[in-house]
């Protein structure tokens, strides 16, 4: 059983996961699931010639992003104790997870990026959070469409239920 599992969305921007699915499949203790949310790029196919140690799970018949909707999805396939929720675009750092691990034993936290200029807020989405919590919270709020507030909604969520925020500066 993997410690994190790593999720990562993909609707057009197959560029992107080609640079930074290596990075999530090089981490230890970890499993990485792609969805490929109706990708006009062959997501699937390509990430099952190229990237065969990644799980897919594929979206069809959808012609509008939903984010929320897709890493509920990909977290449905998830064995992890934690779950890493990571847009297409960002790379990881190699020791990412060998780093993140002492905070993993730290009760009752969730762990988020926090903007330090305008270059860096797009990165704000990515979070790791227990399994248990996410589901307790009963997870992204699929409402909200498309690209933005549902990773806000799912911190205020969380820190409700009582989970602290930690800072991952990695």
């Amino acid at each position: 059983m993997p410690r994190v599992s790593i999720i990562t969305t993909c609707k057009g921007r197959l560029h992107h996961l080609r640079r930074s699915l290596p990075s999530y499949l090089a981490q230890p203790d970890s499993e990485v699931i792609v969805v490929d949310y109706d990708c006009p790029d062959d997501t699937a196919g390509i990430c099952a010639r190229e990237f065969p140690a990644a799980r897919v799970v594929k979206v069809e018949n959808a012609p509008r992003f939903n984010t929320a909707r897709a890493r509920n999805l990909g977290a449905v396939e998830a064995r992890g104790e934690w779950i890493a929720f990571f847009d297409a675009d960002i790379v990881m750092a190699p020791d990412f997870v060998e780093r993140l691990r002492p905070a993993l034993d730290v009760p009752d936290t969730f762990h988020r990026f926090f903007p330090i200029d305008l270059r860096t807020n797009s990165s704000c989405g990515s979070c790791v959070v227990r399994h248990a919590d996410y589901l307790a919270i009963d997870r992204y709020d699929e409402v909200m469409e498309g690209y933005g507030g549902e990773d806000q909604d799912l911190y205020f969520r969380l820190e409700f239920y009582g989970r602290k925020p930690r800072r991952m500066d990695f």
